[in-house]
């Protein structure tokens, strides 16, 4: 397999929130019919005839499948640039577009995410993300599940079991940047802690202790996804819409909704990454190594909340900035009752 950069026309933020354009996706795998057949790694053909490659968007950090069927490969005449949508014959208004848009955004996740993170966690970061898998247009099996919190067909989300990040068929979240991050982030936050220790509850009826964990995953996959994206809002211009730059008070929120518990904790942790007393480094520093102390005892997870999350970042100022921002973590999160 060669490994090269390809073209490929995606939508930056979502298809909501500006134009397509095309772009160039690295760390993408394309397989030539013959070792003779070479590339100038920038995903110009040199080679006479015909150039086959695999019709699967499949490279380093990602592999995206589609459960609908497709050609398995296509030919390509000549000397062209390759772009991919091209190739496939793709319009933004094909399911296969929502593939593309996948593979470059969880390919870009993956290498904004090992820039993120603190210079001595890289390495292990890496081999905790080598290879995620994607799967465009999932239905849901159960028909009776259709229609409620549990249908998937209307749904993206990481599968823990599986390793791989899920759109439902129903819904066109793979062509969001922001919801690709936010599932991206939910593997990030299981390679390094074992989210299979977080007891996440999501369905109504519980008692709110019971949402308190999830509530610290969800917030903790908002806050990585916007520092990727270096954007406040999750699934923008949507009644579900998450806007880590508006400040939630934890008792103002109605019992049952783990993602709005979420949010106490999000936009506090947002707020002192744009502030200039703490700034995005130093945040970005103390959620990073909270996960990684999380790795060192998972068994705390079971009964990890909010209250808990915010003592950790103190923790985290005490030994890894001296304790120079105690008052305002106190402030910030004292003011959406986290702390009294």
């Amino acid at each position: 397999m060669s490994f090269d950069t390809v073209s490929m026309e995606v939508y930056p933020l979502s298809e909501t929130r500006g134009d397509s354009k095309s772009v160039g996706c690295p760390h993408l795998y394309v397989t030539l019919p013959s070792s003779t057949e070479t590339t100038d790694f920038g995903g110009t053909y040199m080679a006479p005839g015909v150039a086959q490659v695999a019709a699967k968007l499949k490279g380093e950090f990602a592999d995206v499948s589609n459960r609908r069927p497709g050609p398995p490969r296509l030919e390509y005449a000549g000397h062209p640039t390759f772009d991919w949508n091209r190739a496939l014959g793709i319009t933004c208004s094909d399911n296969r577009f929502r593939d593309i848009n996948a593979y470059y955004h969880v390919t870009r996740a993956r290498v904004l995410a090992e820039r993120s993170a603190p210079p001595h966690r890289r390495a292990l970061l890496a081999r905790l993300l080598r290879d995620v898998k994607v799967v465009v247009d999932r239905d849901e099996i159960e028909p009776a599940l259709r229609g409620t919190w549990r249908d998937r067909s209307q749904n993206a989300w990481w599968d823990r079991e599986l390793e791989q990040i899920q759109f439902g068929s129903k819904v066109r979240y793979a062509l969001d940047s922001l919801v690709i991050f936010h599932e991206y982030a939910h593997g990030i936050i299981d390679k390094i802690t074992d989210e299979s220790h977080f007891p996440l509850v999501y369905e109504p009826g519980h008692q709110m202790e019971n949402y308190l964990p999830t509530a610290v995953c969800e917030a903790f996959a908002d806050y990585l996804a916007c520092t990727l994206a270096d954007w406040p809002i999750v699934l923008e211009g949507t009644r579900a819409a998450r806007n880590l730059s508006t400040p939630t008070i934890f008792n103002s929120i109605p019992v049952g909704d783990p993602h709005a518990y979420s949010l106490s904790l999000s936009s506090g942790l947002w707020e002192l990454r744009q502030s200039n007393l703490v700034g995005r480094e130093v945040a970005d520093l103390w959620v990073w190594e909270t996960l990684f102390e999380l790795r060192k005892s998972p068994h705390r997870l079971r009964s990890f909340g909010l209250h808990e999350a915010v003592n950790e970042l103190i923790q985290r100022d005490r030994q890894l900035t001296a304790r120079k921002h105690a008052s305002h973590i106190v402030n910030v999160f004292r003011a959406r009752a986290l702390l009294s």
